[in-house]
């Protein structure tokens, strides 16, 4: 049996600010391919990432919120794809000391 595997990012700092955010967000949308859509940040107290599927229905959205230092999807919304989240990484890498940024397998 194939068990799909998914990958959850870890930080190793406590907070981001509102430029950091905007950094990491237009980083995303630079390096993604056209076929991705962009991503923004989450509106949430406990904040996050999350991309628009249809901006006529709130519940088609992909997100990413923060728990425990982790970005982990909302059960009330789709997940992120492996490939977006791989760039997300990336995106976050490239504003964050790389070191400080863990990409686990589950």
């Amino acid at each position: 049996m194939n068990r799909i595997h998914k990958r959850i990012i870890e930080v190793q700092f406590s907070t981001i600010s509102k430029e950091q955010y905007q950094q990491v967000i237009d980083c995303y949308n630079s390096i993604k391919p056209s076929n991705l859509l962009e991503i923004k940040k989450l509106d949430r107290i406990e904040g996050g990432f999350e991309i628009v599927v249809n901006p006529n229905n709130i519940y088609e959205c992909k997100q990413l919120r923060w728990n425990r230092k982790k970005l982990v999807p909302h059960l009330d919304y789709l997940a992120f794809s492996l490939e977006e989240t791989l760039f997300l990484y990336r995106a976050l890498c490239h504003v964050f000391d790389e070191f400080t940024i863990l990409l686990h397998e589950e």
